[in-house]
């Protein structure tokens, strides 16, 4: 059996402020944009005990993906 699982997290709180956006005089506040792709897969061999022995023959795989993404105004 083998898996995996990952995150990959876009938030106002972790991202830089933009090169553009620190030259003006009023300094612009970060848009509220929150981006979350998350996921997991597993794989392995089929294998029922005293039916079916698929080592090396069948396999499954099963994949989940989830996005959210949410924006709005600056405040």
């Amino acid at each position: 059996m083998h898996g995996d699982v990952y995150d990959i997290l876009k938030n106002r709180v972790l991202d830089a402020n933009s090169w553009a956006s620190g030259l003006s005089t009023p300094a612009q506040t970060k848009p509220i944009d929150t981006q979350n792709d998350f996921g997991a897969i597993i794989s392995g061999p089929v294998y029922f005990p005293w039916l079916y022995n698929g080592r090396n023959k069948s396999f499954f795989m099963f994949n989940y993906e989830g996005y959210r993404w949410n924006t709005g105004v600056s405040d």
